[in-house]
Formats: structure tokens, C-alpha cells, sequence
């Protein structure tokens, strides 16, 4: 397996990837997670962007056949004043894998590859975002030693609940 930064040729599985994982998290929280109709489209624009961001890191793991099983974006976040984190925090939403059984193998190198490199960029923290039913991303992240908030599921909420 090769962890490197995304290339142009790599946004059509990458897409592929988001596009699958957006449909997934839409059935647990169909108003959060609620993928706008052209997702695919605005998601291809969006990456092609990031691609050349220089602040960002967009990692692909490929394997010897060089099919893309895995990427993750991670992007320098500013926290609130009131934290220091002892330098910056890397924020990472989109994180993917292409099949759940690969989080164990292709999850852990993407993440210690954007450890690593947040760590040389003055990182202290990594943050990411997982969704509440998303088990197998969520139970890689516990195996690894790293904590999980929990957020308000907000199916659960009525409009006039405060």
C-alpha cells in the first residue's frame, strides 16, 4: 500500500467513495446528512480545488494495481481562543475508505501519514469527524486509541424543542 498526495486522475474513485459514504450517512440522519441532488458533481469541482490546496492534506492510499482504496482531507482548523492545543489542529471531515473491511488496514496508514505530516506542519492535534452510526469507521477510531464526542442525534429533536 503507497499513502501519497491525491492526484487529478484519483477524484473520479475518490468521488466514488464520498458519494457512496454520503448515501450511507443520509439513511441515519436524513436532514443532517441530506446530500444535495448534484452532490456528485459539486463534490468532483470541490476536490479538483483541494487537490492543489497547498495548506491542505489530501492523501490517497493506493495498492500495487494502483486502484485508490482510501483518502482523507485534513485541513488546518483555527480553535476558539480559550483552547491551545500547543500548535494547530487538523481537521478532517471527509475520510473514507472503500470498503469497510479496509479500516483496519487502509485507515491507520491514512491517518498516522496525516499525523505525521501535520505533526512537520506545526500540527498538535488531528480531529475527525465520524458519523454516530458509521461502525466500522467508528470502531477503527476506538481501536486506535482515539476518543469519540458524541453528538445529538438530531432525528430526535422536534422543531420546537430548545
Amino acid at each position: 500500500m503507497e499513502i501519497r498526495p491525491a492526484r487529478k486522475e484519483d477524484l473520479a474513485a475518490v468521488v466514488a467513495m464520498a458519494e457512496a459514504r454520503r448515501k450511507q450517512y443520509q439513511e441515519y440522519q436524513p436532514v443532517f446528512w441530506k446530500k444535495a441532488d448534484d452532490s456528485e458533481a459539486r463534490t468532483h469541482a470541490f476536490f479538483a480545488v483541494l487537490v492543489d490546496e497547498p495548506e491542505l492534506l489530501f492523501l490517497v492510499a493506493s495498492d500495487d494495481s494502483q486502484d485508490v482504496n482510501g483518502f482523507l482531507i485534513a485541513k488546518p482548523f483555527q480553535v476558539p481562543p480559550v483552547y491551545d492545543p500547543g500548535g494547530k489542529t487538523f481537521f478532517v471531515d471527509d475520510f473514507c475508505v472503500v470498503r469497510d473491511e479496509l479500516w483496519q488496514t487502509v485507515g491507520p496508514a491514512l491517518l498516522q501519514e496525516a499525523a505525521s505530516r501535520a505533526k512537520a506542519d506545526g500540527g498538535a492535534q488531528v480531529v475527525v469527524v465520524c458519523g454516530d452510526r458509521d461502525r466500522a469507521k467508528s470502531d477503527f477510531l476506538a481501536n486506535t486509541g482515539h476518543h469519540r464526542i458524541e453528538l445529538v442525534d438530531q432525528t430526535n429533536l422536534t422543531a420546537g424543542a430548545r
